[in-house]
């Protein structure tokens, strides 16, 4: 991968700079994180990201989807020196390769969650996208402390990987979620029982008794 100069560019692309651009935004910022969003971004992770030419290098090593690809990305995510931008950039690449042999650290990761900030949400994410159903309980689990912690960026990812997942044992836990504060979190609670239960709103007759049922206006 090298460390090549910085050279600046007019915008991120990628699968990163798809997310960053998400939650790097202010009011994103300000909204889903609060006071914890030094935790997650740093000032040198929101200034210098969308620069790293690595983070390009990064996208194209998942993107090859060779295995061989797999230690070198691991081992920069393990290196805590790695900047963090770049730790983002490996799950997501390791998300790319789809290699089930990643899930013990990216496992890791998402058990700090509440240590690893971003990474642990990031993780989340990529254990979805590689889709082994083995990691029902975790995610589960995880979604339960996170909802009871208000952490909804993390709710929200992981419900998309339990949909990912396919597994019909996650629909009562979806639709309890329907009730949750968070207008994102019932959003994605809404989607997700789409795809794995989707009669679950044949009983509401209109759209607005289907936005009564997810609490909105």
């Amino acid at each position: 991968l090298g460390q090549p100069p910085f050279k600046k560019v007019d915008r991120p692309s990628g699968v990163f700079g798809k997310l960053y651009q998400v939650l790097t935004a202010p009011d994103v910022l300000e909204h889903w994180f609060g006071s914890r969003a030094p935790f997650f971004f740093s000032d040198s992770d929101l200034s210098i990201a969308p620069q790293d030419p690595r983070v390009k290098d990064l996208e194209a090593l998942g993107e090859l989807r060779n295995p061989l690809g797999r230690p070198i990305l691991e081992k920069m995510l393990r290196k805590e020196d790695t900047p963090r931008h770049l730790r983002v950039g490996a799950i997501n690449a390791l998300a790319e390769l789809a290699d089930p042999a990643s899930r013990p650290l990216l496992l890791a990761l998402l058990n700090a969650w509440d240590e690893n900030g971003i990474l642990g949400v990031v993780a989340a994410g990529a254990l979805g996208k590689i889709g082994d159903p083995a990691d029902l309980p975790i995610l589960l689990r995880i979604l339960e402390k996170a909802t009871a912690e208000g952490s909804f960026p993390l709710q929200a990812t992981i419900i998309n990987s339990l949909e990912r997942l396919g597994l019909p044992a996650a629909v009562p836990v979806l639709k309890k979620l329907l009730e949750d504060p968070e207008v994102v979190v019932r959003s994605s609670a809404a989607h997700a029982l789409d795809t794995l239960d989707p009669g679950w709103s044949d009983h509401l007759t209109d759209w607005a008794e289907f936005q009564e049922a997810l609490g909105e206006e």
